[in-house]
């Protein structure tokens, strides 16, 4: 059960690393295509093949958990993916403030009905 957490674990930090370069480009839509396929196969994998499923289990789990240890040892890293603006020595305060108008400015408006 070592193998598909360590090749979660692996592909999951890659695959952040793989986000934050590809979102100013077209090949996000590639990542996303292959994320849904890949998900998608791994749902039929794990509810229809009883030998997979411990494997599959692991490796979702190595997957999160590659990309939790990714955004732990690069905090920066994920700001080039929501279009958070690195500024220094602000207070925790304007940090938060600065980084909640940096991302509802990612989010599609609303409209009034």
């Amino acid at each position: 059960m070592l193998l598909p957490l360590t090749g979660g674990l692996v592909a999951g930090f890659v695959f952040l690393g793989l986000v934050r370069i590809a979102v100013p480009t077209r090949l996000v839509g590639l990542i996303t295509l292959t994320l849904a396929g890949t998900s998608t196969s791994a749902l039929f994998t794990y509810v229809f093949i009883n030998s997979l499923r411990v494997s599959v289990l692991y490796c979702a789990l190595g997957s999160a958990l590659g990309i939790l240890l990714h955004i732990v040892l690069y905090p920066a890293s994920i700001g080039p993916i929501f279009r958070i603006p690195a500024k220094e020595n602000l207070e925790p305060a304007a940090t938060l403030r600065e980084t909640q108008r940096a991302f509802s400015a990612t989010l599609p408006e609303r409209k009034a009905s």
